[in-house]
């Protein structure tokens, strides 16, 4: 969808025809708006300023939202499958039960986004920023990994430690250790067998072309 088409759909959802220009342009404001439940499928919102928008259960399929602000976004039950995220804001964006299968949140800044039950089946997460992001109860299968991401892989250690308390306890220390690099994590003067369950479990997220580290591409832990 052009942004001629995305214009007239934005109007068919009540946002005043005088506050969106004719021809595109970076930054268009749509500040606050109310955008609840609306059918924005495919639509052009690139470099949108969406800040604080409501957006609760609007259908964004397919929608590029490339570099759009999304800060203090309410996205709470919205469809956003196979969306274009690439550089969004969704700093403190609430996407609560999102749904966001395939969604390219490649640099992403999630940065205290709760995403609480949402589904990130599959999505990119390449580079993208989850500094104290909610991913309680978050769908996580096939997603590409940040791997510099102290929140999502000690989330994704937490959910593998079951009832194991050393290993939650790994877990925990890794989501609080953010000025940590991987350097200090191999060098922890910890169990090795604890360590080794670690790089085995985060081993299993790694795909040929991610920005993995060396340690997790080795044939085994020891290597």
């Amino acid at each position: 969808m052009n942004w001629t088409e995305t214009r007239a759909r934005l109007i068919e959802c009540g946002i005043s025809a005088a506050r969106l220009p004719e021809e595109w342009q970076p930054g268009i404001d749509l500040r606050a708006a109310t955008l609840t439940r609306a059918n924005l499928t495919g639509a052009d919102l690139t470099g949108a300023n969406l800040t604080e928008a409501n957006l609760t259960g609007a259908n964004l399929t397919g929608a590029n939202l490339t570099g759009a602000d999304l800060t203090e976004a309410n996205l709470t039950w919205a469809d956003l499958p196979w969306a274009n995220l690439t550089g969004a804001n969704l700093t403190g964006a609430n996407l609560t039960g999102a749904d966001l299968p395939w969604a390219d949140l490649t640099g992403a800044n999630l940065t205290r986004a709760n995403l609480i039950g949402a589904n990130l089946t599959g999505a990119d997460l390449t580079g993208a920023n989850l500094t104290r992001a909610n991913l309680i109860g978050a769908h996580l299968a096939g997603i590409v990994v940040a791997w510099q991401s102290h929140a999502l892989l000690a989330d994704i250690l937490r959910r593998a430690a079951g009832d194991n308390v050393p290993r939650r306890m790994l877990a925990g220390l890794i989501a609080i250790s953010t000025d940590w690099c991987w350097g200090e994590f191999l060098n922890l003067d910890i169990d090795p067998a604890l360590r080794e369950w670690a790089i085995a479990e985060l081993r299993q997220w790694v795909r040929d072309s991610d920005a993995a580290p060396d340690a997790l591409r080795a044939t085994s832990p020891a290597a």
